[in-house]
């Protein structure tokens, strides 16, 4: 019997609701922003060249036009080249960078 007593107190006390419960109301802030997007809208092109026995640079000027200019020995031929253009989109007032480097050699 002593047994039974035990096991109705613990039944009885797990089915028991607590009326002590307390809820509070509060504010949730979020910013959501649009991502940062980035479109090739003119791809880089150097054009026809010769690096002749030394070799040397080309420079093409930013613009559609893709003027260029060369150094040392190379030769530039008769061809299309043009700078590359790109646009960027996103949260306005937003910071952003694009780093290429100083220079770049191709064999």
């Amino acid at each position: 019997m002593k047994k039974l007593g035990i096991l109705f107190i613990a039944l009885v006390g797990f089915g028991v609701s607590s009326y002590g419960q307390v809820s509070k109301n509060g504010t949730a802030t979020a910013t959501v922003f649009t991502p940062i997007t980035l479109t090739a809208d003119r791809n880089l092109a150097f054009g026809k060249f010769s690096a002749g026995a030394s070799g040397g640079t080309v420079v093409i000027v930013n613009h559609a036009g893709g003027e260029r200019s060369a150094t040392s020995t190379v030769s530039l031929a008769t061809s299309t080249s043009s700078s590359a253009k790109f646009s960027v989109g996103g949260e306005g007032a937003s910071d952003y960078a694009i780093t290429v480097p100083a220079t770049a050699t191709i064999t």
